[in-house]
């Protein structure tokens, strides 16, 4: 009964999971075009500016949130920046050695994960100064959904 109940579970999630999907595809393709990060900057900037469903603490707060998360990606960026050069440098040099381009593009990852961490925290901060909960246990919910293999091992 438990294997009925663990296929209709995952069967209900996979449903869910593409209507989802579908819905965000067409978000998507209805999206205007953002042309650079300043323009997504400026659009970000004018949503909480002209919502009419937030107070002025909550603008306010959203305004100083949104300031953070621009500050720290831009550091973020930065550093990427400096270690893309390094590995171009690094690959092209005659002492080319292995160990420090898996070193380098390794810090690239932890990077790109710290940027991704950046922006879902922010998500987080801002849904609770809306007022609304937080999405609990998101990295786990991710992991199971995405990084675990299947039992049998296919993806």
């Amino acid at each position: 009964m438990k294997t009925i109940g663990s296929l209709l579970a995952i069967t209900l999630l996979a449903a869910s999971c593409t209507i989802l999907n579908q819905r965000l595809n067409r978000k998507l393709e209805a999206a205007p075009l953002v042309q650079s990060k300043s323009n997504l900057r400026n659009e970000a900037g004018k949503f909480i500016e002209n919502s009419k469903d937030l107070d002025g603490e909550q603008r306010e707060k959203l305004l100083a949130l949104r300031e953070w998360t621009r500050s720290s990606i831009n550091q973020i960026q930065q550093d990427s920046l400096k270690l893309r050069s390094l590995l171009i440098e690094e690959v092209l040099s005659p002492s080319y050695e292995d160990n420090e381009i898996v070193l380098i593009k390794s810090r690239m990852k932890k990077l790109e994960q710290k940027r991704l961490n950046v922006i879902f925290d922010a998500v987080d901060k801002a849904n609770k100064i809306i007022g609304r909960s937080e999405v609990k246990f998101r990295d786990e919910m991710f992991f199971d959904l995405f990084d675990r293999p299947s039992v049998d091992g296919r993806l």
